[in-house]
């Protein structure tokens, strides 16, 4: 990596909230960990982030209300939204499609699967109208430069 990348990272479970933290830097990453929706809020108008990785669930302000949030912001529209969650909920994930998430997987205790979306996320992508289909599988995206790739 060139550049560290910065992920803001958001879970309400304090213990999963250090250790993904603690997973991600040791990867290369610079991470802000929030314990909240409201706080990663927060966060995104201190500074700007590359990804943004939030639990589904939450007390408060859930993670769908945040990526709604985003999504609908012109100055945070562009980051991309990792949604994160214990529970395999088909009713979440088509809400996540249609709220504009670029990503949602499963919270594993193989962190591999998150440093290769977050490898994906943080790189410089246009990212398509459509982003996740309807059975959440991840699109086709298209750099910069014109090539593509499977997500």
């Amino acid at each position: 990596m060139n550049a560290k990348k910065q992920i803001l990272l958001v879970d309400d479970d304090a213990s999963l909230l250090r250790v993904t933290e603690k997973q991600l830097s040791n990867a290369g990453y610079d991470v802000i960990a929030v314990p909240s929706a409201e706080d990663a809020l927060e966060a995104t108008e201190a500074g700007p982030v590359d990804l943004v990785v939030t639990d589904v669930e939450m007390p408060g302000m859930n993670g769908q209300d945040l990526l709604k949030i985003i999504k609908s912001n012109d100055a945070l529209a562009d980051i991309p939204v990792l949604m994160l969650t214990g529970r395999d909920d088909k009713q979440q994930r088509l809400l996540a499609a249609a709220n504009g998430a670029d990503a949602y997987a499963l919270k594993s205790s193989d962190p591999q699967v998150l440093f290769q979306i977050a490898r994906e996320a943080t790189r410089r992508w246009l990212r398509p109208q459509g982003t996740l289909g309807a059975c959440g599988t991840a699109p086709r995206w298209t750099t910069m430069d014109g090539g593509s790739s499977e997500r």
